[in-house]
């Protein structure tokens, strides 16, 4: 699957308006089509909406899809074992416009939905006291040009506009309030969100889990009721002044996710009350387990991946951060036979045994050369587990101690080599695991350089607990778990040995339907960041993510085989995940993702030499065809003078965003590719 950047251009070409011509009438002829009772069953949308919103059955991209049509481009849909599957088709610009009825009569309420499935479930319900519209990008907080054009005509005589998204998150309150706080500018009055969530005591994420559990009209209207205001912001903007993406409170990780771990993990987290510790636990239990795991690959169209990956938690000084230092005992029989193995050697060389022994943890404050010689001695593999950062700087600030380029050629396990006087080796595949823990100010002083690489290779987890005492008195929960870690441990270290006896490796291998949910959630995440304007180091948390959650898909897979007590680990070639798990990865990489990115904007944004505070602001408003004069009237509106503007303008082009067509005419560059 290859990407593209192309500038965006015509969508409803001949040939494109004959594939929807024919999908429409597919699904006018075909009421019973497998698509269209699956839309019925998960989505409580009926034949007669669909017809009424053009939806087809298309063949894109080798499948059948429902293709939800808009003004510029195709929404395509589909489940594949019960997951959702969005796609775009090639081409399509789904921040230019929104998902609606043309010509549809006038009514004093605007609904704007989350999404085109939500759009016609509320028309479906609620068409007839309000006017629907809803967003094709996924759930934003920011409005394009071309959006905010159609919106202060559509709300022209509109008595109220209300933003039904997500509120189950922090993050996704946030960007709901934001959109409505930006859709009040346009109206210059109050605008209304709903919080379904808090209103159903957190029963329901959206109207789709509302009206599946029977809910009708009289529910929306009762939502309607009790949404929220948000005034119009008032804020004044100067050329000096810095603009920085809103820093959200660091959600913790979804109970979907704890409910679908497979048993060990859920045994011993579900021993955990406290979410964020729970969390830490889970991220640092993951981590050892992977480094366990030896003689696994996962299949990837690069080269074979090991489970092996890096965790990063952060948080201020006492704030719990060291209860992942229970997970390090997960590997504490393996390591404890390790260990006895290096003292059995050292006697009977009666002390005279000076070749650097293998063992499982790699001490972090190591030279660079020892760091080379402990690897070569563990044949490539190892962890590094520190509950403080500081540990490792000590030796990164050493000019005989930096290795950070060890660990970002071993995260892809590119060969490691040595080349001195009288000393020459190759680590050939290193696979490494890390795990680190650190406060705020360690972060900033491990991450000097963002354009390295480092960052990216992170999964970064930070919080900041709820300022109360925590009893230090043990518990019977906290009895039982240090005692089913030592009991998960022994099974560990009999799996490891059972993998280490295997004449070759056990192949983790995706199916078709799995590759495709893991490509189309990152790729969506990807197309949105890049349209956000986010940094190339941003861009590259979310490529590099996706390989995370394939190791962790990799390492959930192998746990639910060791529950199993299957001697067909002992002789299988491969092993497919189960879909749960590819799901569970993928929630915990792309919640973190969000971790990593308001941390990078709080702590690290200014290092990044791309880094220009007021790019979001302008590129968003920018439509996607434009003159110098109408961008300098955009400008303006934001308080940037003419001049500045212009350099912005010139940033934007050297930067890939923008395209120069003529003298005075430029061309906005959009990721749309999906094929």
């Amino acid at each position: 699957m290859t990407k593209t950047l192309t500038a965006k251009g015509i969508f409803w070409s001949s040939e494109i308006r004959t594939l929807i011509r024919k999908g429409i009438q597919l699904v006018e002829q075909n009421s019973d089509h497998q698509l269209v009772k699956m839309i019925q069953e998960y989505d409580s949308i009926d034949i007669l909406t669909l017809k009424k919103f053009k939806v087809g059955i298309v063949s894109y991209y080798g499948s059948q899809w429902l293709a939800f049509p808009y003004e510029t481009g195709i929404q395509l849909y589909t489940r594949l074992n019960g997951q959702k599957v969005i796609k775009m088709v090639n081409a399509s610009h789904p921040n230019e416009s929104f998902f609606r009825l043309k010509n549809e009569p006038k009514k004093d309420v605007l609904i704007i939905a989350k999404s085109p499935r939500e759009t016609m479930l509320l028309h479906q319900r609620y068409g007839e006291k309000a006017n629907v519209i809803g967003l094709v990008s996924g759930e934003t907080d920011l409005l394009s040009q071309t959006q905010e054009q159609y919106l202060r005509e559509a709300l022209q005589g509109i008595r109220s506009v209300y933003v039904f998204l997500d509120t189950d998150t922090a993050t996704a309150k946030t960007i709901a309030m934001k959109l409505t706080s930006n859709i009040a500018k346009l109206t210059e009055s109050p605008a209304f969100y709903v919080d379904i969530t808090n209103h159903s005591g957190g029963k329901y994420k959206d109207v789709t889990d509302a009206v599946r559990d029977g809910n009708g009209s009289n529910y929306i209207d009762s939502l309607i009721e009790n949404a929220n205001s948000v005034n119009v912001p008032t804020m004044s903007i100067d050329e000096e002044e810095i603009l920085v993406d809103d820093v959200k409170p660091h959600d913790t990780l979804s109970d979907h996710i704890y409910q679908r771990l497979p048993k060990s993990i859920k045994d011993l987290t579900g021993l955990i009350d406290k979410n964020y510790m729970k969390d830490i636990f889970l991220l640092a239990s993951l981590t050892v387990i992977s480094s366990q795991l030896n003689n696994v690959l996962i299949e990837h169209i690069d080269k074979s991946y090991s489970p092996d990956f890096f965790a990063l938690v952060i948080a201020s000084a006492a704030s719990g951060k060291g209860f992942a230092y229970k997970a390090r005992n997960l590997a504490r029989v393996l390591n404890d036979h390790i260990l006895d193995r290096i003292y059995s050697l050292s006697s009977s060389d009666s002390g005279k045994h000076n070749k650097t022994q293998n063992m499982l943890f790699l001490p972090a404050n190591s030279s660079d050369r020892a760091f080379y010689d402990q690897l070569q001695a563990n044949k490539g593999r190892g962890i590094i587990f520190e509950t403080e950062i500081d540990t490792m700087l000590k030796a990164f600030k050493q000019d005989w101690g930096n290795f950070s380029d060890l660990l970002r050629k071993a995260f892809h396990h590119e060969d490691l080599s040595i080349n001195r006087k009288g000393d020459q080796f190759i680590i050939a595949n290193p696979s490494l695991s890390v795990f680190l823990t650190g406060t705020p100010d360690q972060f900033r002083n491990l991450f000097q350089n963002t354009e390295n690489g480092f960052y990216s290779r992170f999964l970064i987890y930070a919080y900041s607990p709820p300022y109360e005492w925590q009893s230090h008195q043990p518990t019977k929960d906290s009895k039982v778990l240090e005692e089913l870690i030592i009991k998960t441990s022994e099974r560990l270290y009999e799996l490891n040995t059972i993998l280490l006896n295997r004449e070759l490796p056990l192949y983790v291998t995706l199916n078709p339907s799995q590759w495709n949910l893991l490509d189309s959630t990152f790729e969506e995440i990807l197309m949105n960041y890049f349209n956000k304007g986010y940094s190339d180091v941003l861009i590259s948390t979310v490529k590099r993510g996706a390989i995370i959650a394939l190791r962790i898909s990799a390492i959930l897979t192998m746990v639910r085989l060791m529950d199993e007590i299957s001697d067909s680990i002992r002789t299988r070639a491969t092993v497919v995940p189960q879909t749960e798990d590819i799901q569970t990865a993928i929630d915990i990489v792309t919640a973190t993702l969000e971790h990593s990115r308001q941390m990078y904007m709080q702590e690290l944004q200014h290092r990044d030499i791309s880094y220009d505070p007021f790019i979001d602001s302008i590129f968003i408003r920018l439509p996607e065809r434009f003159t110098t004069s109408e961008a300098i009237q955009i400008g303006e509106s934001l308080g940037c003078p003419e001049r500045t503007l212009k350099r912005k303008l010139s940033k934007l082009i050297s930067r890939g965003r923008l395209k120069k067509v003529a003298h005075g005419h430029y061309e906005k560059v959009i990721y749309t590719s999906l094929n």
